[in-house]
């Protein structure tokens, strides 16, 4: 004869709630798993946007100090910000800090002297405009600059989808649409 009390229906209630908890987390699970799949699901972290700072103050630190170079912001993407040109409204430019293809501490310097940065893994240098390392579009917000950080991988995912890898980023630097010539 088994000895104890027996279930009560509050206990029979406990367990059916815990029970349906179970299979709800389960179904849940399996829902994401299965939109996961079909490969339309995109993982964005942090903010669409970077703010740059007030434009006036951070055009006279360029000025003084050089391109300011911004410690990874999501996952190691290291971004720099350079001003060209006398006008804070215009001449913002913003890319990445790391040549593609590199070493993840492959982060390129900038040389003062020579108005050029450097990659301490190749020596291969880079103008002061950024050609050659990828760019992300930047505008002038409210006297802010910002600096999309998502826009050139929504751009890139397209381009794999539809299987047209443009040589024309399309990148708007400052209000100006990046042009591939020589003569940009």
């Amino acid at each position: 004869m088994p000895v104890g009390k027996p279930t009560t229906a509050r206990e029979v209630r406990a367990i059916a709630i815990a029970l349906g908890g179970i299979a709800i987390a389960v179904a849940i699970g399996y829902g994401m798993l299965r939109v996961a799949a079909d490969g339309k699901v995109r993982i964005r972290l942090g903010d669409d946007r970077f703010d740059a700072g007030q434009i006036e103050r951070q055009a006279r630190t360029i000025a003084e100090d050089g391109p300011i170079t911004y410690p990874p912001l999501v996952g190691d993407r290291v971004l720099i910000v350079n001003h060209l040109g006398d006008d804070p409204t215009t001449g913002w430019l913003a890319f990445s800090a790391r040549p593609p293809g590199a070493h993840p501490e492959c982060i390129v310097g900038w040389q003062p002297d020579e108005g050029v940065f450097v990659d301490p893994c190749t020596d291969e240098s880079y103008p002061a405009d950024g050609e050659g390392l990828e760019p992300y579009p930047t505008i002038v917000l409210d006297g802010r600059v910002i600096v999309d950080l998502n826009r050139i991988e929504e751009r890139r995912a397209a381009d794999e989808a539809d299987g047209s890898g443009s040589d024309d980023d399309g990148v708007v630097r400052s209000g100006e649409p990046r042009t591939t010539d020589s003569g940009s």
